[in-house]
């Protein structure tokens, strides 16, 4: 897929078709929308989604017949639960050393006032649970939205519970060295920190399809006759304006859906966290800024070409790490 947008890139170019006008001028070209050689890659290279995919009603995502919503909730009960454990555990250690953070426990348990080694570790994985677990329950809950398939929902949110209890486990009753504890937490902070950026990016193309609805009333340019008849306009199938929005929308659905395919498997090739984050928010904002200089503010290239740029070589790179480390 990548290969078939440099394809088109090329056609473009080797047939002087260019489909803005600040494409046309910063390469010297002129603007020709409808080229055979370009239309014929572009619809080998045509993703299947239409826009109105892209808003997925409350009734089919938030309902029990939705598996990945299942699994959500079982993660998120499971995960509730390994908290209130937590919780426990601490109560019973305090009890069982005797050791009160304040006067009138200690005074009542005929117990002292201190600092207990194993109470405080307790708390501090109680501690790491908040600082994960409820930024994950978000994510998870916005990552809903996109209609994720059903085995991908299930590895990420059953994978960020495992870990996380087996961040408990290691933390707090079966010690094991590093860096054990941190590949638990590691594996849990880029779970996340996927789901997070990836809600963004569908919001932003959930946006797109406002956006277009916004231009075809603005300019008056409806593609149905029923939609015509209702808004008191005219059917009107190509309006430059309306057109550009939808280019920036295919554009979208051309990067972002491999972003989110490779994505998925660049986290599980033991990145470094900051660095795959940092890459994660790159593209993002990549992408956004690619949509706001295409349909918004419209700025000469090769402003959309760097941003367009940008994030098919984050794409790159993350198939090429993960294909060299797991072959």
């Amino acid at each position: 897929m990548m290969f078939m947008s440099l394809l088109t890139i090329r056609q473009r170019m080797m047939n002087n078709a260019f489909v803005s006008e600040e494409d046309a001028m910063y390469l010297k070209g002129m603007v020709s929308r409808i080229n055979e050689h370009v239309e014929r890659v572009r619809s080998a290279n045509m993703v299947d989604t239409i826009e109105s995919n892209s808003v997925n009603p409350v009734n089919i995502i938030l309902t029990l017949d939705n598996p990945a919503f299942c699994i959500y909730l079982l993660c998120a009960c499971l995960l509730v639960l390994k908290m209130m454990a937590v919780t426990l555990l601490t109560i019973y250690n305090r009890f069982k050393f005797k050791a009160f953070i304040s006067s009138e426990d200690a005074k009542w348990m005929n117990g002292q006032v201190t600092v207990n080694d194993t109470v405080e570790r307790i708390r501090r994985a109680h501690q790491n649970d908040l600082e994960n677990i409820p930024i994950f329950l978000a994510a998870g809950f916005a990552y809903l939205w996109i209609q994720p398939h059903v085995g991908v929902a299930w590895a990420l949110y059953l994978g960020f519970t495992i870990v996380r209890a087996l961040h408990t486990i290691v933390y707090t009753l079966i010690i094991f060295p590093q860096p054990t504890r941190a590949l638990m937490w590691l594996a849990g902070f880029l779970i996340t920190g996927y789901l997070f950026y990836t809600a963004i990016l569908v919001m932003k193309m959930m946006i797109m399809t406002l956006l277009t609805i916004r231009q075809r009333i603005i300019n008056n340019a409806l593609v149905s006759e029923e939609d015509a008849i209702y808004l008191k306009g005219t059917v009107c199938r190509t309006n430059e304006h309306v057109e550009r929005v939808r280019r920036g929308h295919r554009n979208d659905m051309e990067n972002i859906y491999l972003f989110f395919i490779i994505g998925f498997a660049y986290i599980w090739s033991n990145p470094d966290p900051f660095w795959a984050n940092l890459l994660f928010l790159t593209f993002t904002l990549s992408r956004i800024f690619h949509t706001f200089v295409y349909t918004i503010v419209i700025i000469r290239q090769p402003a959309r070409g760097c941003a367009w740029l940008i994030g098919y070589l984050i794409i790159g790179y993350m198939a090429m790490r993960t294909f060299l480390h797991f072959y």
